[in-house]
């Protein structure tokens, strides 16, 4: 748990069962922001269909038009969050 914030919490478990990170394909390791009691967010946007997934010819317009059409969404959610933050 170094790095999520919760070490206090397991300090407290009974018997607890260590997996190392090289055990869990995909999962980030903690990083030093971790380490120096740093709250790190990231978000990553898509904004294209994938290939194959219908019977449509995708196009680059599409993707413009996908990230225009998620601008407004994303703009609400980081204002959001960011209030949220700060209380």
């Amino acid at each position: 748990m170094l790095g999520s914030g919760l070490g206090d919490f397991a300090d407290a478990v009974l018997d607890p069962i260590v997996v190392g990170y090289d055990a869990l394909p995909g999962f980030p390791r903690p990083t030093v922001a971790g380490h120096c009691g740093l709250r790190v967010v990231a978000i990553s946007v898509i904004t294209n269909l994938a290939e194959g997934m219908g019977d449509e010819v995708l196009s680059h317009q599409q993707t413009l038009a996908g990230a225009a059409q998620g601008a407004d969404d994303l703009h609400r959610l980081l204002l959001s969050f960011i209030a949220r933050l700060n209380g």
